[in-house]
């Protein structure tokens, strides 16, 4: 019996051993399938990335992977900037970066380059705090001397009939611009203590104290800047009554107010909306089209109580969260380094920014740290960029001047 219960197992084992190989033949095919398309779909997905990085930085190549290494090698450093190795490892990353057009940037400022991801995050914080970069044409450029030509009236242009004989037209008028250049930078610090625990994230530290510093400066570079290693301001030529067909033309740095005139008595200087209405329609309709009110929060709580005669607000609460209030069917920027309503003042701006004024990128964000040497206990880190502003098309914006009679 023991003999022929151990054939028919013998015979068992002999027809599954077969059926087996090939169950373990395919589970194996099967895992092989996987991890090809595992990788297929990794390649396919650095490539897109790749493709988008290009898109929106043109000229710049990037790595998925390069840059999450990067991120990697600079959160290390930021928590370790005395580690030799450390230090050594984020410099070899710099440097392939550098041969691969990854990082524009030269090193030879000192200090390391901050990652794309972080840049991103600082300017989107900074969008946050500021209305600035996203109003005015923000513009990646290679030199120090950049030069942008401005179109003042356009080109003109005729009808013909089929066959007839073609005139010359006049040719448009251009004007040179160029951004005077300074660096901006922001020098926080923080305790040796804090920067060797782990649980402290320098990196979202960093981020926050790097945005605001960079937009309260930039904020008010932009609109008073003397140009002295520094944007040129938009309000650092004054503002005159000339409008913009005028003959002869404004300065080029010169843009065009519309005086709000005090109708109190005894005389204060205040805004009304016929002010606005009438700076509204100063504003060429070309220009109006994406045009956006500006003004800061002291000056927008005394707009938003402006009624029209029928007693209705003139002032519109955005429709969803998010969403920008609106005045005259325009949205409304608060800029909180513009004037106050006062005498002689200029508290608000109407217009397409991104055509009014030009922000110049020279470099990308570089850092460098001061590790207890200058202040005992403290690690300071010195975060900077190189970058430039000026007028661009002094018709496309316009300001309100609060005055008295």
């Amino acid at each position: 019996m023991t003999e022929r219960n151990s054939d028919i197992e013998s015979r068992i084992d002999n027809h599954l051993r077969p059926v087996t190989k090939s169950i373990l033949d395919i589970g194996q095919a099967f895992e092989g399938f996987v991890g090809r398309a595992d990788q297929t779909l990794s390649e396919l997905t650095e490539r897109v990335e790749i493709i988008e990085s290009k898109g929106s930085e043109p000229g710049r190549a990037s790595t998925n992977g390069e840059s999450r290494e990067h991120v990697k090698r600079f959160n290390a450093w930021l928590h370790n900037p005395r580690d030799g190795q450390v230090k050594n490892a984020l410099g070899e990353m710099e440097r392939r970066m550098q041969q691969k057009g990854v990082i524009t940037t030269s090193g030879s400022g000192g200090g390391y380059a901050v990652p794309t991801e972080i840049v991103q995050d600082i300017e989107n914080m900074e969008r946050k705090l500021s209305p600035v970069r996203s109003l005015v044409l923000v513009r990646k450029v290679g030199t120090p001397n950049h030069k942008e030509l401005v179109n003042l009236r356009g080109s003109d242009s005729g009808w013909v009939g089929e066959g007839g004989v073609r005139s010359e037209t006049n040719t448009s008028a251009l004007r040179e611009v160029t951004p005077t250049m300074g660096e901006l930078y922001a020098y926080p610090q923080a305790t040796s203590e804090s920067i060797d625990d782990m649980q402290f994230n320098v990196r979202d530290w960093l981020t926050a104290e790097a945005a605001e510093a960079f937009a309260e400066a930039e904020g008010a570079a932009v609109i008073s800047g003397d140009g002295a290693n520094k944007p040129t301001g938009m309000l650092h030529t004054a503002p005159v009554l000339t409008a913009d067909f005028a003959s002869p033309l404004r300065a080029a740095a010169a843009y065009q107010y519309i005086a709000s005139l005090s109708t109190t008595s005894p005389a204060v200087a205040e805004i009304d909306a016929d002010a606005l209405i009438t700076l509204r329609y100063a504003l060429n309709a070309k220009y109006r089209v994406n045009a956006t009110w500006a003004m800061n929060s002291a000056t927008a709580a005394e707009i938003h109580k402006l009624k029209d005669k029928n007693g209705r607000y003139i002032w519109a609460q955005g429709l969803a969260a998010g969403q920008p209030d609106t005045l005259f069917g325009h949205p409304v920027a608060i800029w909180e380094q513009l004037d106050d309503i006062g005498t002689n003042k200029l508290p608000v701006a109407f217009g397409d920014f991104s055509r009014g004024y030009i922000l110049a990128d020279r470099t990308d964000l570089r850092i460098t740290v001061d590790d207890n040497i200058t202040t005992p206990g403290k690690v300071k880190f010195f975060i900077r960029r190189r970058e430039g502003g000026m007028v661009r098309n002094n018709d496309a914006i316009k300001w309100l001047k609060t005055t008295i009679a």
